[in-house]
């Protein structure tokens, strides 16, 4: 359940077109190096907003739509307003708990379950499904990597937004 949630959120972002325009506190890898990745990891994380762009622009592109040929001003309107509507976010806690939160228009989800430090990996833990899903911070950014029916493997990229 915990997977699926953060599926359907991501689903909607790209069909809604969520994208630009959020600040955050970027991790940089000298931060992992110098603290273990269990402390780097604590706090709330969110899409990444450029991941974001790049998965929309992406399946516009899948779709038959040049996004070069869209006025800018159009195309940061839409983005503006998807990003309004879609909401995406995970919380670690110290006492290995982590929470996603998905809204999307006026429907949120919430989702617990547990997470560990695994070396230079994190594991998720959806204790519905007794799946299992990797995390690594890379460059700042957290990718967890996510099982997607018949096409395998969808990379999650989300930025530390607080401690």
């Amino acid at each position: 359940m915990f997977r699926n949630c953060i599926l359907a959120a991501v689903s909607a972002s790209v069909l809604l077109g969520v994208g630009c325009g959020s600040s955050s506190n970027t991790v940089d890898s000298e931060q992992v190096q110098a603290l273990s990745v269990s402390e780097v990891v604590l706090g709330e994380w969110a899409l990444d907003p450029n991941y974001l762009k790049d998965m929309i622009e992406a399946e516009l592109e899948k779709g038959g739509i040049d996004v070069s040929v869209i006025p800018e001003a159009d195309y940061n309107d839409i983005i503006q307003q998807a990003s309004d509507a879609v909401k995406i976010s995970m919380t670690f806690s110290a006492d290995g708990t982590v929470t996603a939160v998905s809204t999307i228009e006026d429907v949120t989800d919430t989702f617990s379950s547990t997470w560990a430090a695994d070396g230079d990996t994190i594991q998720l833990f959806d204790p519905e499904t007794e799946e299992t899903l990797t995390g690594t911070i890379v460059d700042g950014l957290l990718e967890i990597q996510m099982p997607v029916g018949t096409e395998g493997v969808q990379s999650l990229r989300m930025t530390k937004v607080s401690e």
